[in-house]
């Protein structure tokens, strides 16, 4: 039996071991509240009515999140990893003010204290009588707007969207304005700060690379656009576009526990002008949900300019509604390298709701070109309080 084989084995049976212990528990995280959206300023609220209040601060929360992900890489043994813990603030400043507040638990050196997932610090001011009916606005650290992404779980689910892989940086610091332009109409506009950092491979002294890294100068902010048509009850479409510098995207075979990519990583030894459109739609039928995103745009860096293609599809179907539903979805991005191989991706996923507070995911993940060179399993334990 080969070695990577033997791992495999071994994570199927640890695998199988968590999901008999946590369905076993489950109950002990209670059946009350809702799973958390980490993008919603009611995260954490009780379900209960009585909130903490102190003078003008009212409906004072405290919520949590804790996201555990065992990890099989090919070739690789298996790893648990502690993706998002977590402790959330929210509360309300008056009528107009609301606001969130996340302290981060560093439980690893691979996972930064800060990453796109998580990090958000934000306040929303809305309901002024100068405002018009819906509009808002947000500053802070939060994750923009982008295709299929604003209306997923990408933040705290293995199966990613293409927004990342799309822009490069979708999480920093900046400021949102949003409202409605029609009854079934909402719109996005975002300024966001842009990436800064740079890491750049230097040797260690004996030989070895790691990452420097560094601080650089970004001329140009990030701009983010979103339209969403709601069309009908089981219909909508929107369209996305960005503008900024940032990180681009190549393919390959690697995995960041970082950003949680598979099959290519962000190239952030440098800053390129990324330029994207995208145009997503979504369409539900009884207990089919079919969501499908397509974008196009230039990267422009030192000496070069390449076009750059993205396409996801993904399909899910409710076998149990607010219990058990699976997934399937395909992506591609041609990066417009030459040097680089496109992959094309699958990826499958079943959601088990242990409690209205827990969440168990087994997934897979593999290119549909490589075979099982570069693949990813595992399963994903999500807890909200």
């Amino acid at each position: 039996m080969t070695a990577f084989a033997k791992h495999t084995l071994l994570s199927v049976r640890v695998l199988g071991f968590l999901m008999l212990s946590l369905v076993m528990i489950g109950p002990v995280f209670g059946t009350e509240g809702s799973l958390l959206d980490l993008e919603n300023p009611d995260i954490g609220r009780s379900a209960t009515p009585e909130t903490v209040s102190a003078g003008p601060i009212q409906n004072i929360n405290f919520g949590g999140a804790f996201d555990a992900r065992f990890l099989v890489p090919s070739g690789e043994k298996g790893r648990l990893l502690l993706h998002v813990s977590e402790l959330v603030l929210t509360a309300t400043i008056g009528d107009n003010i609301s606001i969130l507040a996340e302290q981060l638990l560093q439980t690893d050196d691979l996972v930064s204290v800060v990453g796109q997932d998580h990090g958000f610090a934000y306040a929303i001011f809305s309901n002024y009588p100068f405002f018009p009916e819906g509009f808002s606005v947000k500053v802070g650290r939060f994750r923009a707007k982008w295709g299929y992404d604003a209306r997923s779980d990408s933040a705290s689910n293995m199966i990613q969207s293409l927004a990342i892989r799309s822009v490069g940086q979708i999480t920093d610091l900046g400021i949102e304005v949003s409202g409605y332009l029609a009854q079934s109409v909402d719109f996005n506009i975002a300024l966001q700060n842009g990436p800064n950092t740079l890491f750049i491979d230097t040797t260690d002294g004996t030989g070895g690379t790691i990452q420097a890294k560094n601080m650089a100068e970004n001329p140009r902010n990030s701009y983010f656009a979103r339209l969403y048509n709601e069309l009908s009850s089981n219909l909508g479409v929107g369209v996305s576009y960005f503008s900024g510098n940032s990180y681009s995207w190549r393919n390959g075979l690697g995995f960041s526990h970082e950003t949680m990519q598979v099959y290519g990583t962000l190239d952030r030894s440098q800053l390129v002008g990324i330029q994207r459109y995208a145009i997503d739609a979504a369409l539900k039928v009884g207990k089919w949900t079919f969501n499908g995103e397509f974008g196009f745009g230039s990267d422009t860096g030192p000496g070069a300019e390449r076009q750059v293609q993205a396409y996801m599809g993904r399909l899910d179907y409710d076998f149990v509604p607010g219990v058990f539903s699976g997934m399937l979805q395909i992506d591609y991005i041609h990066d417009g390298d030459s040097g680089t191989e496109d992959q094309p991706i699958g990826s499958i996923e079943g959601t088990v709701r242990l409690t209205d507070t827990s969440v168990l995911r087994p997934f897979y993940i593999r290119g549909l070109r490589s075979g099982t060179q570069g693949q990813l399993m595992g399963i994903q334990l999500l807890l909200s309080f």
